[in-house]
């Protein structure tokens, strides 16, 4: 009686871990749509498609870059699976596409006709992010951890607020991520085959960023943890010398210590400060900031884990080499925006699986991801915890990057009774969506104003800007600087502000 009872009740609770797996996809994957056809994001993964395609089309770069010959070799490759393209060097003078030399910014939502080879690329970078979340159960499994931390990470992976976001756009750090994860899953199985395979995309993943190096706080918390074999590690570390070898024989790797020793490489914004060189402290807020609460609890849980453990000194370590890796990162690159997506893959796949291995546990973290992607719907791409309050904290790569052109052209049909100036951070063409009687007015990539339009009071409108011209970041312009004085009429998915003159005193 007693047997079939516990049978029973394990049958019941893989039902339900199913059920709630299934409602995950379900909800993930509705989000995600919505997030797309609501905000139509711009990203510019497009130009390393096309740097592939013109490498195998005519044998050179198309833009000078800091990747490795395989790199642009690999994406032709791939993309000839994909799509066909007659000639890249046509395909980037379609105006409603690319503007820029080195921007190539395509709205895969837009109005563009779905035939074009590079729209239907968007399947690639897919591609590349269903490779990690593969990647990531797969490291879970074979580390043992238990099937509650193989539907956490799953919900991670899909429901996480920031992720749907950095996803939506599909920064490069992508690939590089894609790639180490699909790394350590191929080391943990049996055989030489396999793990030839593992270094040498250890080594491509290296090759492609160095941020790669920030792969060894997951690597060091599984082997401590005793959930990941040494040998992985050793493979990572192998493949650092891999990596660095390709990086001199292509002759990026001097470029790349000079941009990053440089002290002008990045602006960093924080909490109202605007500085040319990173804040000490600056990845440490902005994580916080720019955190989900489940990633936050997730990591909590995990520390508490630790410390109320035998390894109470190991949780410490643990604890204090993630921040130290994470505020190192800062100084890699002083970012926040696409970045996240590393620490947020290391917590992912190690800290999270270790913490939560309980029903009770699991419910509170898929709890706090719904509660979160559905409070932050209009703002996902720009997301910070609902803790860190509505007003941007910070800005970067994926905290306003054109999101809220689509909803502004929306609100501009129902508000012809007055000219419109519009400074727009982001290359998408406004005309992609409609917008053509507008007033252009310094931009990035930089386009200059027509006429001071707010110097002397000589418009009388409607102003658009985004607010990272409000606090000087990229486009340091004092008239629209002068905009925080004033008290804008609407603003889209915490992007751009709309500002009526008649209202300026």
């Amino acid at each position: 009686m007693t047997k079939t009872s516990n049978n029973s009740r394990a049958i019941y609770s893989r039902l339900n871990l199913l059920l709630l797996g299934a409602a995950v996809i379900l909800f993930g994957a509705v989000f995600r749509v919505y997030n797309i056809e609501a905000m139509s994001p711009t990203f510019d993964e497009p130009f390393y498609v096309l740097q592939g395609v013109n490498f195998m089309q005519y044998g050179t770069r198309f833009w000078p870059q800091l990747q490795p010959p395989f790199f642009e070799w690999l994406i032709g490759r791939v993309a000839g699976f994909v799509a066909d393209f007659e000639d890249v060097r046509t395909f980037t003078n379609i105006a409603a596409a690319f503007s820029g030399p080195y921007q190539f910014r395509l709205d895969l939502f837009s109005h563009l006709p779905e035939d074009l080879a590079l729209v239907r690329l968007r399947y690639i970078f897919q591609l590349f992010y269903f490779m990690t979340v593969g990647s990531c159960l797969w490291i879970a499994k074979k580390s043992g951890f238990k099937p509650h931390s193989l539907v956490a990470i799953l919900a991670f992976m899909l429901l996480e607020p920031a992720l749907i976001g950095v996803t939506t756009i599909m920064g490069n750090d992508m690939v590089t991520v894609a790639l180490a994860s699909l790394a350590t899953a191929l080391a943990l199985s049996e055989g030489a085959i396999f793990s030839v395979l593992s270094i040498i995309l250890f080594s491509a993943a290296w090759a492609t960023k160095w941020t790669t190096a920030l792969w060894c706080v997951p690597l060091l918390i599984g082997v401590v943890t005793e959930k990941i074999p040494r040998k992985i590690l050793a493979f990572w570390m192998v493949a650092a010398f891999g990596g660095y070898l390709i990086s001199r024989w292509t002759n990026v790797l001097p470029t790349v210590t000079s941009q990053l020793t440089h002290p002008n490489f990045r602006m960093t914004y924080l909490d109202g400060v605007t500085k040319t060189t990173p804040f000490s402290f600056y990845f440490l807020q902005a994580f916080m900031c720019k955190s989900s609460l489940a990633v936050l609890v997730a990591l909590g849980l995990s520390v508490r884990s630790w410390l109320s453990g035998r390894r109470s000194v190991v949780g410490l370590i643990l604890a204090g080499m993630v921040i130290v890796s994470l505020m190192l990162s800062s100084q890699i690159l002083p970012g926040i925006g696409v970045r996240l997506i590393l620490p947020i893959t290391v917590s992912v796949l190690v800290l999270v699986a270790y913490s939560i291995d309980t029903p009770k546990k699991l419910a509170v973290i898929v709890a706090l991801l719904v509660l979160e992607c559905s409070l932050n719907y209009d703002s996902l791409t720009a997301y910070q915890n609902i803790l860190a309050g509505r007003e941007p904290k910070l800005m970067d790569s994926n905290t306003d990057t054109g999101q809220g052109l689509k909803a502004l052209v929306k609100w501009r049909k129902g508000h012809l009774d007055r000219p419109l100036a519009l400074a727009l951070f982001g290359g998408t063409p406004p005309e992609t969506y409609g917008l053509t009687d507008y007033v252009p007015m310094e931009s990035f990539p930089m386009i200059r104003s027509k006429e001071p339009l707010l110097e002397g009071g000589n418009f009388s409108g409607y102003i658009a800007v985004s607010r990272n011209f409000m606090v000087g970041y990229i486009v340091s312009n004092p008239s629209l600087m002068a905009l925080n004085q004033y008290s804008p009429t609407q603003c889209f998915q915490n992007a751009i502000c709309v500002f009526d003159t008649r209202t300026f005193k």
